[in-house]
Order: structure tokens, then C-alpha cells, then sequence
């Protein structure tokens, strides 16, 4: 039998590190709240947020037609009523602490 059952390839990476290598390796935007998103046209690239970030339902469609990865050092809290679904958008959320969603969220997808 040439497959090995018992071998295990398992790696396991912090968020804090992960936002270590890619601060290393890439351009990685800094903002401070999430207006900065569209005063600045990000898009395709990494975002750093320093400190907790609250998104309520007056920052559904800032992330619409956006292919973002969110890079959070503190706790975010997504606080919307409904679903959280902005419109073709791909975001992907690398979070060093907890991410809450209050019990209003029933959908939460990119």
C-alpha cells in the first residue's frame, strides 16, 4: 500500500502572524473606519484596522463590488439587521481576537 494513513500535515498560523508575513511581503493599506474604504478606493488588496471596528447596517453597501481582505487587530462587531451579503463582493476577514455578530444577523456571506 503506498499511502501512509498515519502522516499528518498540519500547520497552524496565528492571525497575528499571518498579518506579520503578509506585512512583510505586500503593500498593506492602514484604515481607521470603514468610510475609508470608499474615500479611498480600496479594493483587490489588504486592509489593516487597528483598534474595534463596528459595521451596522449604514456600512452594508461600502463593501459592495469589492475584493477585499480585512486585516482587524481587535474585536469586531457586525451589527446589522437581516443579512450581512454586500453585493459581488469577496471579503475574507483575518480577525486576532473575536468576531461578534449580534443576534439580528440571521446571513452572514461574500
Amino acid at each position: 500500500n503506498w499511502r501512509n494513513t498515519s502522516s499528518s500535515n498540519s500547520i497552524q498560523i496565528s492571525a497575528s502572524d499571518f498579518i506579520s508575513y503578509l506585512k512583510s511581503r505586500t503593500l498593506i493599506k492602514t484604515a481607521q473606519n470603514l468610510e475609508e474604504i470608499t474615500q479611498t478606493n480600496l479594493n483587490r488588496q489588504p486592509v489593516l484596522f487597528s483598534g474595534n471596528l463596528t459595521s451596522d447596517d449604514s456600512h452594508k453597501t461600502l463593501f459592495d463590488n469589492r475584493s477585499l481582505v480585512l486585516l482587524i487587530n481587535g474585536n469586531p462587531d457586525i451589527s446589522v439587521t437581516g443579512s450581512f451579503a454586500p453585493t459581488n463582493a469577496n471579503l475574507t476577514f483575518v480577525i486576532n481576537d473575536t468576531l461578534a455578530f449580534s443576534a439580528s444577523v440571521s446571513q452572514a456571506k461574500s
